[in-house]
């Protein structure tokens, strides 16, 4: 049977020890600061309006209807390339 050794440096000891208290001095400075957070006032959400949605949603199908007709264009243009480039 072998006889086993554990050997640790003086080094090897300071660098756990930075280790450690540098992870511990983080935790400190996460939980000071989600104490900070809860005491802090929640946000007012703003209120969208009726109209504001409308406009939004003009917006979006407007967008649509563009890219629908800029897609049919592309198509149009890929049919011609296709038949100059087979003729």
């Amino acid at each position: 049977m072998e006889e086993q050794t554990f050997n640790i440096s003086l080094k090897n000891i300071v660098t756990i020890g930075g280790v450690i208290f540098l992870l511990v001095g983080e935790y400190i400075v996460i939980q000071k600061d989600i104490e900070e957070a809860k005491k802090l006032p929640i946000p007012i959400q703003p209120e969208v309006t009726r109209v504001e949605f409308d406009m939004q949603n003009d917006l979006i199908l407007q967008t649509i209807a563009t890219t629908k007709q800029d897609l049919i264009e592309i198509k149009e243009d890929i049919k011609e390339i296709k038949n100059k480039l087979y003729k």
